[in-house]
């Protein structure tokens, strides 16, 4: 591993962060999809269970624009989280033809109280192995790159 930035590389330091970051994505995504399996749920259930608690009331078509899915497979996934007594649908006042979704009482209690757990908790995992001043240069390193994000996304909304 590289250690001397005197020399950097832009593109040699942009390969350690994309690779480090496809390392994490994997490493939650495989310690979410045990927390989820676990209480019942798949994880493109939670990503439209998430969506709802976004953005509650969007029809299937938002939902699968949003997800990257087919209709049909959002529908899939939707009918199933109806039968599970997740999700309400109710007519769109504008067109009874179509409906909007909402999470029930008792699921947007859940996702509100525990979604940031699930996602927190494999992190927290990793973050406990490294010594205390490795954390804080790894959550300086991520805190400067999100500023830099930040800023990116403040210059260009769209």
């Amino acid at each position: 591993m590289r250690t001397n930035f005197d020399d950097a590389d832009p593109t040699q330091d942009a390969e350690v962060i994309r690779i480090a970051v496809r390392a994490l994505h994997r490493y939650t995504q495989h310690a979410l999809q045990g927390e989820v399996e676990s209480l019942g749920f798949t994880l493109p259930q939670v990503r439209v269970l998430r969506q709802l608690v976004d953005r509650p009331g969007l029809g299937i078509k938002q939902l699968a624009e949003r997800l990257g899915l087919s209709q049909s497979t959002v529908s899939g996934i939707v009918d199933r989280l109806l039968l599970k007594g997740v999700l309400t649908k109710r007519p769109r006042p504008d067109d009874r033809r179509a409906v909007q979704l909402w999470l029930s009482e008792g699921a947007e209690r859940f996702m509100e109280r525990d979604r940031t757990e699930f996602v927190t908790r494999p992190l927290r995992g990793i973050l406990e192995r490294l010594e205390p001043d490795a954390r804080r240069q790894v959550i300086g390193a991520f805190r400067l790159l999100q500023a830099v994000l930040d800023e990116e996304a403040a210059r260009d909304p769209s």
